[in-house]
Formats: C-alpha cells, sequence, structure tokens
C-alpha cells in the first residue's frame, strides 16, 4: 500500500517524519555514496566492522528490490499500452514503412515507453526510507549526514538534531553509570522472603 500511496502526489503523509520520499535514483547515490565510504571496511569484514557490511548489504537489498518492482511496472505498462493502442501503432507503421521497417519501428516505440516508464518511476519520490535511517545509531547518523550534504531539503533539521541530542545524552547517561556503578544490596531478611515464595507457592 505505501509503494501505491508513494506514486500518487500528496498519497504519502510527510508530516512529522524525519526525511522525506527519495526517488530511487536519490537514494541509490546515497547507497553508493556509503558503500565508497567504508570500502575498505567491506573488503576487510571484521567482528568490529560487521555493522557496516550487514547496513551495506540492506541498502544495496533495498536498492535491488525496489528496481526490480520498477522494471516490472514498466513491463506492465508497456504491455497495457501494446494492448490498448497496438493495433494502431502496427497500422500505421506498417502503412508509412512497409512490414519490415514497421516491425522495427514498433520495437522502438515499445522500447521507447518502456524507458519512459522506467525514468518515471526512478524519478518519483516515492521511497520513504525513515525505517532504513536511524540517526541514534552509527550507521544512521552516517546516512544522515550524506542527506544533510547532498539534499538538505528532504531531511527535518529540527528533529535531526533533537535525535543526536538524545544520542548524546543517553552516551552520557551511559559512561556516568559505568563510572559510578548502582550498589548491589543483598537482602538480609532471607526467611521472611523465603516464607513469602512458599506462601506464593513459589519454588524458593
Amino acid at each position: 500500500m505505501e509503494y501505491l500511496r508513494g506514486l500518487m502526489p500528496g498519497g504519502s503523509s510527510e508530516h512529522g517524519r524525519l526525511m522525506r520520499n527519495f526517488s530511487l535514483h536519490e537514494f541509490a547515490l546515497l547507497a553508493g555514496t556509503y558503500k565508497h565510504m567504508f570500502k575498505e571496511q567491506l573488503q576487510q569484514p571484521t567482528a568490529d566492522n560487521n555493522h557496516i557490511v550487514n547496513y551495506n548489504l540492506k541498502l544495496q537489498n533495498y536498492v535491488i528490490v525496489n528496481s526490480t518492482i520498477h522494471m516490472i511496472s514498466a513491463g506492465m505498462f508497456t504491455f497495457l499500452v501494446k494492448g490498448l493502442i497496438g493495433g494502431g501503432i502496427e497500422k500505421h507503421a506498417v502503412n508509412y514503412l512497409g512490414s519490415k521497417r514497421g516491425l522495427y519501428a514498433q520495437v522502438l516505440v515499445y522500447i521507447g515507453v518502456f524507458l519512459v516508464g522506467s525514468s518515471w518511476l526512478n524519478n518519483s519520490p516515492r521511497l520513504n526510507v525513515n525505517h532504513l535511517v536511524n540517526p541514534r545509531d552509527f550507521n544512521g547518523e552516517v546516512m544522515s549526514n550524506l542527506v544533510l550534504k547532498f539534499y538538505p531539503h528532504k531531511i527535518n533539521q529540527e528533529r535531526f538534531r533533537q535525535a543526536l541530542l538524545d544520542k548524546y545524552e543517553a552516551q552520557v547517561i551511559r559512561m556516568t553509570t559505568l563510572e559510578h556503578p548502582t550498589p548491589h544490596y543483598t537482602i538480609q531478611n532471607t526467611d521472611a522472603v523465603a516464607a513469602y515464595m512458599q506462601q506464593a507457592g513459589l519454588p524458593a
């Protein structure tokens, strides 16, 4: 449903989201740039950079899946055009160019229809990629910075700054907890605890 809503102008609400919709070409540029930035880590994967490898695979799979959807959709559109006006195209092509040249002309027409349909789908800003970009983790922050670099108008900078502030606050709390660990308390009256568990029917 999100795919169909994205094809219609205003069909997919962008209010309150971190990022606006992207076209496939725009997101493929971001995914390719991310892959180029970490090409050394991707060529020599280790346990420390395994999250980079997994995130790159997620991006590439997303691009491949949507490219396949666009290709199939463009093929269906071409088939629909052939079914609707294919007879008229064949008639005029044969009348003006002859059977052999008319056949070539028809092939060129349908190739053009396919390419136009593919181009329209690939340049249509219908991809909601917010589930792939979380500024609170490392990879999501890198992708958000790439969006700020290439498409600053597509990111809600106020929400992005708030996400970074939340991330920094969580890091400060984590470091404070490590420096001042919570003391471990032991139960002194173990008999009372055992009696309560026995009354509740729980194993002591």
